[in-house]
């Protein structure tokens, strides 16, 4: 069963995003904040990671960032949820990435597609 770190300070968009992935037989785990997803990201090691770009103590891009710098989590694909009025895109420069971005509010066949093309990039790079 693959495991998904969900991390929103909203409750409601963690348990949204949980019940579409838990109807789908995903393992989910939870973070309100950045330092609790990147201590949790250490310890459950998940398949995949979907972040709110604005949370608080470590934003999104800094946990993806704290994600690539670590030897045991840089293969972890990081989903950035950003808000319509946030930036759409990578921060332009030649770093790595966010493997992609889902832009609220979205449909449940959109979180489940860009879960499942996370997921099969994951596999196709070397641990």
């Amino acid at each position: 069963m693959k495991k998904i770190l969900i991390v929103d300070a909203d409750a409601l968009t963690r348990l949204s995003i949980a019940q579409t992935l838990l109807r789908d037989g995903f393992d989910i785990v939870f973070a309100s904040d950045g330092i609790k997803a990147l201590e949790l990201t250490k310890k459950t090691k998940p398949d995949l990671i979907i972040c709110a770009l604005e949370i608080p103590k470590l934003d999104g891009r800094e946990l993806e960032k704290a994600v690539r710098e670590n030897r045991q989590t840089r293969h972890i694909p990081v989903v950035l949820l950003t808000e319509s009025a946030q930036p759409n895109g990578p921060r332009g420069s030649a770093e790595p990435g966010p493997i992609g971005f889902l832009h609220k509010p979205f449909t449940r066949d959109q979180l489940i597609m860009i879960v499942q093309k996370s997921l099969s990039r994951r596999n196709l790079k070397p641990q």
